[in-house]
């Protein structure tokens, strides 16, 4: 994870901004986008930005894969749809 992408979420992040952190980070090799967290980072996250990542586990929107020190989040194909629904309605993508 950049620095950039830790001060985003030491900073604060709604679902829609937590997606596209997910989905501008890096993918695998079948082209699926995921994030990895370490547990010192997720400790330091303040309190929304936890609650915003629980949502997205808890509406499928990303899938969590626990290893060792740190977390992966992967985008789902749900949560790749709540994205670009949520940026056509606001104009901020053109896929």
């Amino acid at each position: 994870m950049s620095l950039n992408q830790e001060s985003q979420l030491l900073g604060g992040v709604t679902v829609f901004q937590f997606l596209k952190l997910i989905i501008s980070a890096s993918k695998d090799l079948t082209g699926w986008s995921y994030v990895m967290v370490t547990r010192s980072l997720l400790a330091q996250l303040p309190k929304d930005t936890r609650e915003t990542i629980d949502y997205c586990v808890q509406h499928e929107f990303v899938e969590v894969k626990k290893l060792g020190q740190s977390h992966e989040y992967w985008i789902t194909r749900k949560g790749r749809e709540f994205y670009e629904m949520e940026a056509k309605k606001d104009g901020r993508y053109s896929g």
